[in-house]
């Protein structure tokens, strides 16, 4: 990774040098569900949630239940990622390997593309949500470290 030093103590409040990198906001925040009694899709979505990286840029995505039981089994879930405008969604996913038959990931991955062209889905409501709460969390981090770099 490449990092330019200054523009790292602008975006981060912390020299590079200092801390080697952005500490990235450790806020728990609550999970976020979508239903399939819901949304009339295979799965639950058990997660949706939104974070930027310095080195890969923002990370979308939704967290899906690995089976089509109507109970909550978070703890076998796979991640849909996809860009800002849903346009992009990944061939691949994240976690574990997705048990869904091909065609009811597919229909998840469509939900997603459907729900971003649709500025009052629900789904893309929620993912704004998500990004002006990592926006929050990320201010109060930097706010943190400008702080702190002023003390010492």
């Amino acid at each position: 990774m490449i990092v330019i030093p200054e523009l790292h103590e602008k975006e981060t409040g912390s020299k590079f040098s200092d801390d080697f990198c952005f500490n990235y906001p450790k806020k728990e925040r609550p999970l976020v569900r979508l239903l399939k009694s819901e949304t009339g899709l295979p799965a639950n979505i058990v997660n949706v949630e939104c974070w930027v990286s310095l080195e890969l840029g923002t990370w979308q995505y939704i967290e899906v239940q690995n089976d089509t039981a109507d109970e909550i089994h978070q703890g076998n879930s796979f991640w849909i990622l996809f860009d800002e405008k849903a346009s992009l969604t990944s061939d691949y996913c994240l976690g574990s390997p997705p048990e869904l038959p091909e065609s009811d990931v597919k229909a998840m991955q469509d939900f997603v593309r459907a729900s971003f062209t649709d500025q009052n889905s629900r789904l893309f409501l929620l993912m704004q949500e998500r990004k002006a709460q990592w926006e929050a969390d990320v201010k109060e981090t930097r706010d943190k470290n400008f702080a702190e770099r002023k003390r010492k």
